[in-house]
């Protein structure tokens, strides 16, 4: 049986995400989670303070165990406008970037996106203009889906190499309004699994 969060953790989840019933929350290192009981992994749902850097790690004591973090859900960081960088812990297992994750995260510099990430949804980096590097893991790459407006206004990012396992870019996914620059160059590896690209 599943119930759902609306509107928890101070608003920091802009979408229903589905957990178990008895679901849980806590803190760790400045970082919310959200869990539920019979669920196999933790959700980051917010940054408890105001913080310029951050680390996500492999796993989390909750009160019922210790459980892998599995995705950074909908709008966790969202106009968290003074953090500059954010770094994994060795060996991630979380497979979710949601929806606007870090949107207005107005002083991000860079982002290396782990190997383990499956998907990244749309507005998921959008308006973070000072955004100058994104890097994804080639080796053992697992990234399928990248969202519409995903980068939408990083007009910093000279160039992003996509990994030949993309099947899948959302509309205008590296694009930008009139007033800023969209980032410069999109590269995409001989063999890629993409069939079509949105538009722009």
């Amino acid at each position: 049986v599943y119930v759902y969060f609306r509107d928890a953790f101070a608003g920091r989840v802009e979408q229903d995400m589905p957990v178990y019933e008895n679901d849980g929350t806590g803190s760790q290192n400045h970082l919310v989670y959200g869990y539920g009981e019979g669920a196999q992994g933790v959700w980051i749902v917010g940054l408890s303070e105001t913080l310029s850097n951050t680390q996500v790690p492999a796993t989390i004591e909750t009160s019922i165990e210790t459980l892998p973090v599995v995705g950074i859900a909908s709008g966790a960081f969202q106009d968290q406008t003074a953090l500059r960088g954010v770094s994994f812990a060795a060996n991630p297992q979380f497979t979710t970037i949601e929806d606007s994750a870090f949107t207005g995260c107005v002083s991000l510099k860079e982002f290396n996106v782990p190997a383990s990430v499956k998907s990244i949804g749309k507005y998921a980096f959008s308006d973070c203009y000072e955004l100058g590097s994104v890097v994804f893991a080639t080796d053992g790459a697992a990234l399928e889906s990248i969202g519409a407006l995903a980068f939408f206004n990083c007009g910093k990012v000279e160039r992003i190499e996509i990994p030949a396992t993309v099947s899948d870019i959302g509309s205008r996914a590296f694009s930008h309004d009139t007033k800023f620059p969209g980032v410069v160059a999109v590269a995409f590896p001989n063999g890629s699994a993409l069939g079509e690209v949105a538009q722009y």
